[in-house]
C-alpha cells in the first residue's frame, strides 16, 4: 500500500482482515509498519488491508507450508 501524504503530518495505518483461509490469523500492531502476520494452519489464504480512507484496498493471497 502506498501513502498519499495526506493530511500532512499524520501517520498510515492499515487495517488488515482475513477474508479466507483454513486457521486463525493474529496481525500485528498495525499503526505501525511493517505489520506482522502469524497463521494458525497451513493452507492458502486470502487476506484484505484498507487505510480507512477513500475506497482503496489492497487483496493478498499467501501460501503457508505445514508445520
Amino acid at each position: 500500500m502506498e501513502d498519499d501524504g495526506l493530511p500532512r503530518g499524520s501517520k498510515v495505518a492499515s487495517h488488515w482482515k482475513k477474508n479466507s483461509g483454513p486457521g486463525e490469523v493474529t496481525f500485528s500492531d498495525t499503526s505501525t509498519a511493517p505489520v506482522r502476520v502469524k497463521f494458525a494452519a497451513g493452507g492458502t489464504y486470502e487476506l484484505a488491508a484498507t487505510d480507512g480512507e477513500k475506497s482503496n484496498s489492497l487483496k493478498v493471497t499467501v501460501r503457508v507450508a505445514d508445520k
